[in-house]
């Protein structure tokens, strides 16, 4: 078992204090590994952030690092200013602050998972693993996550092979040296725009591809948002605990019964990598 220290660097920015402490709450809560180092970036905020910095809870295991900006220094400045803190460690998971780790319940997996995933990662076949939970169609649709499933060439347990993935700054466990000599780290801030314009995300979007990327089969974190922030919401009632999500391969159309497309009782679907098969072979 793996027993160094582990990374997690954790970007903040904005109104966002509320966000930072649910984050952070949930990641102690439901990810038992230790010994870890948290590094948190704040850049810029406005809110009482500093305050609730200075008063980080001592935690058995855990480290803390916070460095702050006084202005939002943007995206890929932002992002590499809260890498950088965790940068000596040998695999570190990248959080913005609107992430949350989602309960046992929710996951259905157990709170010793990143022990599992870095004696996956020891392995060397696998540099950057993705952990994200897509909710709800909207999610799947602007990660394209349709177009990257059937991608996948390689299944080991929870972990799926995507050669070429790479989206963003969503969370993903990294083996931090690997990420650096690919170019994927430090974010070329030159690229970096306003958020919400035209230019905001292309550091993340143009930088060179992680090598060696798998995606964790369900995923760990899930975007905190207002549910009006989402067009719809739908779910399937078969394949919780999903909350109000879709089937997590994007059944994009749910069947009258409740139910999403591909488990549809009359059709006979009892388990989910079943279900999984069924979704990349009908694309």
């Amino acid at each position: 078992m793996y027993c160094e220290p582990v990374g997690v660097d954790v970007l903040t920015n904005g109104n966002r204090c509320e966000y930072l402490r649910v984050c952070i709450d949930s990641f102690l809560k439901n990810c038992y590994a230790r010994p870890l180092v948290i590094g948190i970036f704040d850049n810029g905020s406005t809110d009482d952030t500093s305050e609730y910095l200075k008063s980080l809870p001592k935690v058995y295991g855990v480290t803390w690092r916070v460095e702050r900006s006084p202005v939002d220094l943007g995206c890929a400045r932002g992002t590499n200013a809260a890498t950088d803190l965790v940068k000596d460690t040998e695999y570190a998971i990248h959080l913005e602050s609107d992430f949350i780790h989602l309960t046992e319940a929710e996951s259905g997996v157990n709170k010793m998972w990143l022990h599992d995933a870095l004696s996956f990662m020891e392995k060397g076949e696998c540099d950057f693993l993705y952990l994200r939970r897509m909710i709800n169609e909207y999610d799947m649709q602007m990660h394209w996550w349709s177009q990257w499933m059937p991608k996948v060439t390689r299944e080991a347990g929870p972990y799926l092979k995507c050669p070429g993935f790479w989206w963003s700054n969503n969370p993903a466990l990294r083996r931090v040296k690997a990420l650096y000599s690919s170019g994927t780290l430090p974010l070329d801030v030159a690229k970096d725009g306003q958020k919400g314009q035209a230019g905001w995300s292309q550091p993340e979007l143009q930088a060179p591809h992680p090598t060696k990327p798998w995606i964790y089969r369900w995923g760990m974190f899930k975007h905190e948002c207002l549910k009006a922030e989402y067009p719809e919401l739908t779910g399937c009632k078969r394949y919780g605990p999903f909350g109000t999500s879709t089937c997590k391969y994007g059944f994009y159309k749910p069947a009258k019964d409740g139910f999403c497309l591909l488990c549809d009782p009359h059709r006979g679907l009892q388990d989910m990598n079943e279900h999984e098969k069924r979704y990349r072979s009908m694309r």
